[in-house]
């Protein structure tokens, strides 16, 4: 192999696992801010997000970053992997239910971004 062909493959992997990081970084304020969203209508008595919702935002983030599919992650409502516990995929079901279509209006880049990896992976 010709020592060029190798210090393409070299940087190509290096651009893969920048492109991977910033998707991950998207990913988790998308989530982060869907929560939040749900926490001012449901739960605002004060402190958003309410400890609830921060454990669920804590918990969404250490499964993203342990995704084994990190490399080519799919939208996980369509993942092979199950990742959640029961209790915090019933919890992160109903704030997608409610926050997914109405983070148009809130966070219009995020939501259209979710929206081209769904159909990326056609999750339709």
């Amino acid at each position: 192999m010709c020592p060029g062909k190798k210090g393409f493959k070299l940087f190509k992997m290096y651009q893969d696992k920048k492109k991977a990081k910033k998707r991950l970084a998207r990913e988790k304020a998308a989530v982060k801010a869907m929560i939040v969203f749900y926490c001012k209508v449901h739960h605002a008595k004060g402190i958003v997000p309410c400890n609830d919702c921060e454990n669920l935002i804590n918990y969404a983030f250490l499964k993203l970053d342990k995704c084994s599919y990190i490399d080519n992650k799919p939208p996980c409502s369509k993942c092979r992997t199950h990742c959640y516990s029961n209790d915090k995929r019933n919890k992160i079901k109903a704030v997608m239910r409610y926050s997914g279509p109405r983070m148009l209006y809130a966070h219009p880049v995020l939501a259209i971004r979710y929206f081209l990896t769904k159909m990326r992976y056609r999750c339709f």
